[in-house]
């Protein structure tokens, strides 16, 4: 049984680099979706209060669960959840601090986080100071001096391939010395103050790293562990825990931190397949088979809740193993939200009416956009193949009515396009369907495969279109499942 050892290469312990992962997933983190975080239930096990500004409330929260998701090995979702918090508090040093360790795996991203957190650390507490000190130097990001080649991450320019400058084999790593200059911060930091949880937790997260790259000292470590775990049992450290014995391939010595996962990181997918290579490990494997269930379980409810694809964390053929096993947990899409939308003549669609039968929907900026209008030409020549394989076709964008009419001409017969162009002026459609990026308040692209029953089989939302539409026809059979039958 090897079910999650491709899943588990995405529990990289902290301030190390983890090597090359597969451009897809590196696509997924820098180029995904940017709706803000949700808000998932589950214990709280953080209490690391922030300085936030008096009218955030609520997003105290968000960095709780940003830290469990990161403690967890769950990076692009705990990088979700620290930005989310600038939203509506937009100078918060902590969050960029967060953002800086959720992209330990991209230095050139991290080191503007961390510089952005050491420009706003003015209204910070003195703790929250010094942490941002030793990241920032880490990075080589501090002092007064703007240091050169800094990008910021996101909001790329129309046509902008986000990944051309951010692909992890072209990222410079922190200079020789600087984790264990950092290691030597956060101990001193720890040492002033001996009794707060949260800087031995994150202290001893960094210390297990350091031993990933050949430190000895393993019990010192597990002891760190476990004093973190002698005040607060159920810490989200456990995942980081288990991610460090198993690298070091003594998994059955984190068993302990593997049957507490549902009091640690019930929330956080990640967690529940390290649990469930533990467990494999000590030949426990039928729990470890319920385990890894759990964590496709909580997989497939983060991927419909924040509207990426499963595979946005985990490798598809481990989501998929086990079809034919009796229980075995399948990916059940979430299902397409409901709408009525009229074209520019005054015609109405809705959702409702292409219940039956499958249907691509593409949402576009409008006609206005160049890379709008190069998807809408690139799906016409191909519509036809699309209705003869059964699968309608509509374009929704951004423009009123009458807009809309000017540029199709008086005549919906020679509008150019044999689908229907409908009209979302005030973005109802967009945001329902994730759209909308939170953070840089733009619409998004959008395209998705809706099955006969209304389910979302497939998504791709970016700010570029999707542009790969022969492919997406080609392999329309696999994604619609079984039960459609492409004609």
């Amino acid at each position: 049984m090897t079910m999650w050892k491709t899943v588990l290469v995405l529990a990289a312990l902290p301030f190390v680099g983890a090597g090359t992962e597969t451009e897809r997933r590196d696509r997924v983190f820098l180029e995904g979706p940017r709706m803000a975080a949700p808000l998932v239930e589950a214990p709280d096990r953080i209490d690391f209060a922030i300085s936030l500004a008096p009218d955030a409330e609520g997003m105290q929260a968000f960095f709780d669960q940003g830290l469990t998701q990161w403690y967890g090995g769950w990076p692009s979702e705990a990088a979700r959840s620290f930005q989310t918090i600038l939203i509506e508090d937009p100078d918060c040093a902590m969050a960029y601090w967060g953002l800086a360790l959720a992209n330990e795996d991209w230095p050139g991203r991290a080191a503007w986080f961390a510089r952005s957190a050491w420009l706003k650390k003015g209204l910070a507490t003195p703790r929250e100071r010094r942490l941002i000190d030793a990241l920032a130097k880490y990075h080589g990001v501090d002092g007064p001096d703007e240091p050169a080649g800094l990008r910021e991450p996101w909001n790329p320019a129309p046509g902008e391939d986000r990944l051309a400058a951010l692909r992890r084999s072209e990222q410079q790593a922190p200079r020789a010395g600087a984790a264990g200059a950092l290691l030597a911060d956060y101990q001193s930091l720890l040492g002033d103050h001996p009794e707060d949880l949260e800087l031995r937790a994150l202290y001893t997260a960094l210390l297990a790293s350091q031993a990933r790259v050949g430190l000895d000292g393993m019990e010192v470590i597990e002891a760190e562990f476990q004093a973190c775990f002698a005040v607060r049992p159920f810490h989200p450290l456990h995942a980081r825990r288990m991610a460090f014995w198993l690298a070091l391939g003594e998994g059955q010595k984190a068993l302990s931190s593997a049957e507490v996962v549902a009091q640690a990181t019930p929330a956080v997918g990640k967690s529940w397949f390290l649990a469930a290579e533990v467990l494999e490990a000590v030949g426990r494997e039928a729990p470890a088979w319920l385990v890894a269930e759990t964590g496709k379980a909580v997989t497939f409810d983060q991927s419909r809740r924040t509207w990426q694809r499963p595979s946005a964390w985990a490798d598809p053929r481990d989501l998929d193993l086990d079809m034919g096993v009796p229980g075995s947990l399948q990916w059940a899409p979430r299902k397409a939200p409901e709408w009525t939308l009229t074209d520019a003549y005054g015609e109405t669609y809705s959702l409702k009416g292409y219940r039956g039968r499958p249907l691509l929907i593409v949402n576009f900026l409008g006609f206005g956009c160049v890379h709008c209008l190069e998807q809408l030409q690139a799906i016409e020549p191909v519509a036809k193949r699309f209705a003869e394989a059964g699968i309608a076709i509509v374009a929704i964008g951004l423009q009123a009515p009458e807009e809309l009419r000017v540029s199709l001409g008086e005549d919906p017969a020679k509008t150019g396009y044999s689908f229907p162009i409908l009209c979302d002026p005030k973005l109802t459609q967009f945001r329902a369907y994730g759209a909308y990026d939170d953070f840089a308040a733009t619409e998004l692209h959008g395209t998705y495969l809706v099955d006969p029953d209304g389910g979302v089989r497939w998504i791709d939302i970016s700010h570029l279109p999707f542009m790969e539409i022969e492919s997406l026809l080609e392999d329309a059979g696999r994604l619609l499942g079984p039960a459609w039958k492409l004609r």
